[in-house]
């Protein structure tokens, strides 16, 4: 994944094997001094727990605490919402509600 585009699909689900590599990959890079896309490995980790079922509450909360821009915000709310939609998962709608009126200014036009 490298657009992080507002009007992406990022909860295609992954098997236990592909999580597990992207988790892998996520962390070797974060472990890298000064790492410029922190936020996005950030994401990628958030993706990959989720498909290897564990909670990601904690490290959306966190994520989103450290935010600096708006974008950024309706980003992490999108890829949550996406997440926990996928699944039927309680919560996803008001998520999904969050980042589209966040990320509206973001939106590109057709």
């Amino acid at each position: 994944m490298t657009d992080w585009s507002l009007s992406t699909w990022y909860a295609e689900p992954m098997s236990v094997a592909q999580a597990s590599a992207q988790l892998e990959q996520a962390r070797l890079q974060l472990h890298k001094p000064n790492h410029a896309k922190r936020f996005y490995l950030r994401l990628q980790e958030i993706i990959a727990k989720y498909w290897l079922h564990r909670n990601i509450d904690n490290d959306v909360e966190n994520l989103l605490a450290t935010c600096s821009h708006d974008r950024d915000r309706a980003l992490v709310y999108l890829i949550h919402g996406q997440l926990l939609i996928s699944q039927k998962r309680e919560g996803a709608h008001a998520k999904l509600q969050v980042a589209l009126q966040m990320g509206s200014p973001y939106f590109e036009s057709a």
